[in-house]
């Protein structure tokens, strides 16, 4: 007999999952507190930036190995581009550059450690150390995101194992609400949560954030379409453009904050990020993105997501950014757990 599943919180990570489990024979009802597709949750941007060596992180080069056929066998599949091979630019040191240069190596993926002056870097962008060289990576891939997602979205819905049930408030409170309607425990072998937020509302594990971050428009005759993870400032200064290279996302690692930047932060962050761009602007606009994200960034045996047995539940604590360029592999390894 197939298990009846609930997926709650329909993110890419949540949907991803639901369409793994229904490929295995499971009936999956996908809950969401909002719409389904959710223009509100973290998987609606216009890129995001997938990339297979991660510095110090070898369960997250594992996900992004086996998440990466997925992205390219899903553009094999359409017209429309999904992805976009980019190369990942860092700015630092070179020592620092070499030692980052030989996790590239050990992927076997393409690298090389260059001057400033060859690159276009500073017609773009403004380096705060001219002494500072270049280190090039091959292994980016810009994903457009909100494509993908309402393409996933759309599989749900023609699969007649998944029901989608948005707009629910019956999760609303996360583990308690389980705990009050026994029936669910009778209707489902296993609830997966795949929320933003977390669903254990004392975990200690999890802490909110906000992310400030200008969105900038070039003007038609300029186009930048290389992610960059450090522009060498001691803020690390990151920028992720769009597939068409017509639009930045710029911030900084050191511009994610525990409590809501005030109007004078955002303003000191704002002008900050601007002097650090040299590429003429047609139109610029700010956000303040809030996420969770795991304390220290440390997951359950290596995973971001663990087991509550006692309530019959499959926990990813927070489902941010990071999650999205992954969610293939994950999604696959939850299902792998749901059917053992």
């Amino acid at each position: 007999m197939f298990p009846k599943i609930a997926v709650v919180g329909a993110g890419i990570t949540g949907v991803l999952t639901a369409l793994a489990c229904a490929q295995k024979g499971a009936a999956v009802d996908v809950y969401d507190l909002n719409g389904i597709p959710n223009k509100e949750n973290n998987s609606w941007a216009y890129a995001r930036l997938f990339r297979t060596v991660h510095d110090n992180s070898p369960h997250l080069e594992d996900l992004a190995l086996r998440s990466e056929a997925f992205w390219r066998t899903m553009q094999l599949q359409t017209s429309e581009q999904l992805i976009h091979p980019v190369n990942v630019i860092r700015v630092n040191s070179e020592p620092t550059l070499r030692v980052l240069r030989q996790a590239y190596t050990a992927h076997h993926h393409e690298s090389c450690i260059t001057e400033l002056d060859s690159t276009s870097l500073n017609s773009f962008f403004k380096i705060k150390n001219s002494n500072h060289k270049v280190l090039i990576g091959n292994d980016g891939l810009l994903l457009n995101a909100n494509l993908i997602y309402k393409k996933l979205v759309d599989l749900m819905t023609k699969n007649r194992n998944i029901r989608l049930i948005p707009n629910s408030k019956l999760f609303a409170n996360g583990l308690p609400s389980i705990r009050e309607h026994k029936i669910l425990k009778e209707t489902y072998s296993t609830i997966i949560f795949s929320t933003s937020a977390p669903v254990n509302t004392d975990s200690k594990a999890v802490r909110k954030k906000f992310q400030y971050h200008i969105d900038i428009i070039l003007k038609p005759e300029c186009k930048f379409k290389d992610a960059i993870l450090d522009l060498g400032d001691d803020n690390k200064t990151w920028c992720v453009p769009s597939l068409n290279g017509k639009k930045l996302k710029l911030s900084a690692s050191e511009f994610s904050f525990y409590d809501p930047p005030s109007e004078l932060l955002k303003r000191e962050c704002r002008e900050y990020l601007l002097d650090m761009i040299k590429a003429p602007q047609k139109e610029v606009s700010e956000t303040v993105s809030s996420y969770y994200e795991v304390n220290g960034e440390q997951y359950y045996d290596g995973n971001r997501w663990k087991v509550d047995k006692e309530n019959g539940c499959v926990l990813m604590e927070a489902c941010n950014a990071q999650h999205f360029k992954s969610a293939p592999a994950t999604a696959n390894d939850i299902s792998d757990h749901v059917f053992q």
